[in-house]
């Protein structure tokens, strides 16, 4: 923070002891834009944060609007999917249990609607395995996460404190991995996720150790801006996830065991209890006894694409991480032991990217 703080006013978000409760209320790319009046609040790290905007922040704008753009292109396929499938597959035992209601609509009005939901399942998933839009959605969110991981690296290492050419090196080293980044394939991205990752930062050496001012700054932009930002996006996507997950936890499974119930309904009607229409009632059973358990495959397909249940314990998980970081961090009393508060906050966050991969390439949804 700024030492004339008599005349400049915190700039919005950036006092970490009092963040948004709603992660949308931050600006976009809060971690990764530094704003001129933010500058101003941490003037000893305006140089760091400028080199950061002008070595790291292009390629990260690119990689993410790829990310989004992939993402969105990839969800769409897999909702259609499981939609027009489930569809198709419903329409299907609808002909079988009730023969007479399709030829008294007329002259193929279901078999119609079963071939265009067939043709549009076939079609969702030819095009996510010709483009392999889920392919390219990973590792463009990668490569901005990386790029994430790499500003924060160059701002914690201690060569940005040298006057010497061990800073010029340093910021070459930030604009050859950079570069590295951007040239990342699938494949380069498969071999990083299968990798036991470890993050090292060096201890300052004495001819490059920050004052107690600029040190003091770098922490409280870290916690504003990396910490604090985290937890409260870890925080707001578990409670969002929380209803998503009942899906897969509940929905699914009852759907399954009320078809095992509509069974034994139609073995009573057809052998114990004798009702007036009791064969047309009979296949009515019979039609939801097969029809649910399709239900619950398309809602398992769809919750397959998102992962609601696993990336909501990964979201509890990492939030209570970041809190005992945090309060840690607050409570550090030298210098060192907020580094490796701070080096401690880095391979958790890259070791959650590293498990969120390796998730998403197991999910069985597109290539």
């Amino acid at each position: 923070m700024s030492n004339d703080a008599t005349t400049l006013a915190v700039p919005p978000f950036c006092n970490p002891d009092e963040p948004p409760k709603n992660y949308r209320d931050y600006p976009r790319d809060f971690d990764m834009v530094d704003t001129p009046e933010q500058r101003a609040w941490w003037p000893l790290l305006r140089g760091h944060l400028e080199i950061c905007e002008r070595e790291v922040l292009p390629a990260y704008k690119q990689a993410d609007a790829g990310a989004l753009r992939h993402q969105d292109r990839h969800r769409k396929l897999a909702n259609a999917a499981a939609l027009f499938g489930t569809a198709a597959v419903l329409l299907a035992i609808f002909q079988l249990a009730f023969p007479e209601i399709v030829e008294q609509r007329g002259v193929g009005d279901v078999p119609t609607l079963e071939t265009l939901s067939v043709l549009a399942a076939l079609v969702a998933v030819g095009l996510g395995l010709l483009i392999a839009l889920k392919a390219r959605w990973l590792l463009e969110r990668h490569k901005s996460e990386r790029l994430r991981l790499l500003k924060f690296h160059f701002l914690l290492a201690p060569y940005v404190w040298c006057e010497d050419d061990r800073f010029a090196k340093h910021v070459q080293n930030l604009r050859d991995s950079v570069q590295q980044v951007g040239q990342m394939t699938a494949h380069d991205f498969h071999k990083w996720v299968k990798e036991l990752g470890k993050i090292a930062i060096p201890r300052p050496p004495r001819s490059c150790t920050a004052d107690a001012e600029a040190f003091r700054q770098l922490v409280d932009y870290y916690r504003a801006k990396r910490l604090v930002f985290q937890r409260v996006y870890f925080e707001n996507r578990k409670r969002r996830n929380v209803p998503l997950a009942w899906l897969t936890g509940w929905l699914a499974p009852l759907l399954f065991f009320l078809s095992v119930a509509f069974v034994l309904l139609h073995y009573a009607i057809e052998h114990f209890v004798h009702v007036e229409n009791s064969h047309e009632i009979g296949r009515l059973f019979i039609f939801l006894a097969a029809a649910l358990p399709t239900v619950g495959a398309g809602i398992r397909t769809l919750t397959a694409a998102h992962e609601f249940g696993r990336n909501k314990v990964r979201y509890l998980a990492k939030e209570a991480v970041l809190n005992y970081a945090d309060k840690d961090l607050r409570e550090a009393k030298d210098a060192d032991a907020r580094l490796l508060d701070m080096e401690f906050c880095e391979q958790t966050l890259e070791l959650e990217h590293r498990e969120w991969a390796r998730l998403m390439i197991e999910t069985e949804v597109f290539p």
